[in-house]
Parts: C-alpha cells; sequence; structure tokens
C-alpha cells in the first residue's frame, strides 16, 4: 500500500512519526474516509493476531488505539 492520507489530528502525526517509515516501520499505510480511519501494517510482520494488518477507528484517536490494543508480531506466519 504505501500510501498516507495527510493526517488531520497532533495525535495522529505524532503516532506516525513514531510507527510509520521514519519511526519503527510497522505503519506502511494511512486512509482516511467518510467510514472510517484505516492504519495499514504489513500484515506478514505485523497484525493483530488473526492474520489482519488493518486497524479501524471512527477518529485518528480510535484508530490509534486499536492499533496499539490489538498489534503484534507475526511469527507465526498468519495470513
Amino acid at each position: 500500500m504505501n500510501s498516507f492520507d495527510k493526517p488531520q489530528t497532533a495525535a495522529m502525526r505524532k503516532f506516525l512519526e513514531k510507527e510509520g517509515p521514519a519511526g519503527s516501520g510497522r505503519v506502511v499505510g494511512l486512509s482516511i474516509e467518510g467510514d472510517g480511519v484505516f492504519i495499514y501494517t504489513e500484515s506478514a510482520k505485523w497484525d493483530d493476531g488473526g492474520g489482519s494488518g488493518t486497524f479501524r477507528g471512527d477518529t485518528e484517536m480510535q484508530a490509534i488505539a486499536r492499533f496499539k490494543e490489538l498489534v503484534q508480531r507475526n511469527d507465526e506466519g498468519r495470513i
């Protein structure tokens, strides 16, 4: 994916500095849509424990919280 919509909040900008390509590299995309905010990882490396690399929230803050709550290293090959 590797595309990022422009963050609307300071919290998301700070989050992407830490977790995006210039930081840890865990986040590879951000999509801000009418039906929610989507944070993307490369699911073969980082997922939600069930193989999905998409973390959704109604707001940027909710998407960040969902990511922090669920993200884990995918060492088992879940996809």
